[in-house]
């Protein structure tokens, strides 16, 4: 009887140190039951944070029956979400109009020189997607301050798509002109 007890108590204590175990290591990884928190945006009013400019570039539009032909001169800037503490530091502390040779200036240069390297032949895919989007519209869809915004959504919903993180924050047209 004694040694049933024996095997009871310590089959009990085995299954007690195993559960401890699984839930230190599989349920609570890093020993911590509260979800960590994502790290805010930097976002700083008036500045632009990690972008990727598409020079300008002339789109043939699609052309409405009956009317001539419709081209578009379009420059865009699509900027990105940024949590790096880098970005926050030159963002907070540049002023816009930043000396070509400040150091603060060359850092921000710098950041650029790196995202664009991470981005890849992801500028590629945006480019693609902008010629793709933009030569599908006619001038009477992109001609109005709602069919820009139109198109500034779309835009953003296929880069998105494309590339999932970095989170696009905003499409900025350049120049814009129609003729």
């Amino acid at each position: 009887m004694s040694k049933m007890l024996i095997f009871i108590v310590v089959g009990v204590l085995a299954g007690a140190g195993i559960a401890a175990g699984v839930f230190m290591f599989v349920v609570s990884p890093g020993g911590s039951a509260e979800p960590t928190a994502e790290p805010t945006p930097v976002n700083v009013e008036g500045k632009l944070g990690p972008h990727i400019t598409f020079p300008s570039r002339v789109f043939n539009l699609r052309t409405e029956a009956g009317k001539p032909p419709v081209y578009l001169k379009l420059e865009t800037l699509v900027e990105f979400e940024t949590t790096e503490e880098e970005w926050a530091f030159v963002l907070h502390g540049c002023v816009t109009a930043a000396p070509a040779g400040s150091p603060c200036k060359a850092k921000e240069e710098e950041l650029l020189h790196h995202f664009e390297e991470e981005i890849g032949s992801g500028r590629k895919l945006i480019e693609d997607a902008i010629t793709s989007i933009v030569s599908a519209k006619t001038l009477t869809e992109v001609s109005t301050p709602e069919g820009k915004e139109k198109l500034r959504a779309e835009l953003m919903q296929a880069i998105h798509e494309l590339l999932p993180h970095p989170h696009v924050k905003r499409v900025l047209f350049i120049d814009f002109v129609t003729q």
